[in-house]
């Protein structure tokens, strides 16, 4: 005769079981399937169906520790692009606004063919940009 506990832990069980001479031995770890129909009166149906839940708990614990690995290598490749785009590895607040606007005037400043922007070379780039155009379309 065999009674003892059950810890379900997962799908994986360990039976601890008691042998006629009261000494508690650990066993063999049978199913969960087997510790279920061994322990209860669960129909096959309803032991299939703990199955499936547990197997379900099994996939979320999966699902939410890959979502962090994908959440944290997110973050770790932001960082570095962050880091390449601005040109040093330590971000602050208004770093990349401050490296748009630097990259912007320069490109501006190139177009008006100086070496600093200033202000008012974007109307004049745009200006002289819009005449180019009307000139080409319409052929002067």
């Amino acid at each position: 005769t065999i009674t003892g506990t059950t810890s379900v832990i997962s799908s994986r069980s360990v039976l601890l079981y008691s042998s006629e001479n009261g000494s508690e031995t650990e066993g063999e770890e049978p199913t969960a399937e087997e510790v279920l129909i061994e322990n209860s009166k669960l129909t096959s149906e309803e032991v299939e169906e703990v199955g499936n839940l547990v197997a379900d708990d099994e996939w979320m614990g999966l699902s939410m520790e890959l979502s962090e690995m994908v959440r944290v290598a997110v973050i770790e490749d932001a960082k570095k692009n962050v880091g390449d785009f601005i040109g040093k590895d330590d971000y602050k607040v208004g770093d990349i606004s401050k490296e748009i606007d630097s990259r912007v005037k320069g490109e501006v400043a190139k177009m008006r063919g100086k070496e600093e922007y200033e202000l008012g070379d974007l109307s004049a780039a745009l200006d002289t940009i819009s005449k180019e155009m009307t000139c080409n379309l319409t052929g002067k």
